[in-house]
């Protein structure tokens, strides 16, 4: 049976000079995007979202929610902000964008 964990066990504070590190498993909150521009004329995109110091991104493309592709692979942080901008994938009528933290 899996053990019961508290939400405070799943942040990273310091008390009483004890520092509580996020456990691996812990899930990772997704970067909140900035800035979006797609440009249909010459089929790419441009991407600005919040990050964190020494984390790497992948950003991921979809036409159907479903079903991701990563687009960019291992894109290291920027800063407080990171940016990235690539081509469309060919042969969409819509399409979705996600930006996920990886360890």
């Amino acid at each position: 049976m899996a053990e019961s964990v508290d939400a405070a066990d799943l942040k990273s504070v310091v008390r009483k000079d004890v520092r509580v590190q996020v456990p691996p498993w812990a899930p990772i909150k997704s970067p909140e995007l900035k800035e979006f521009n797609l440009n249909l004329n010459r089929l790419d995109f441009y991407l600005k979202w919040e990050s964190r110091f020494a984390s790497l991104y992948d950003v991921e493309s979809s036409i159907n929610l479903e079903d991701w592709s990563v687009l960019e692979g291992g894109i290291p942080s920027q800063g407080d902000i990171t940016e990235t901008s690539d081509e469309l994938p060919n042969g969409f009528d819509r399409i979705f964008f996600r930006i996920k933290e990886k360890r």
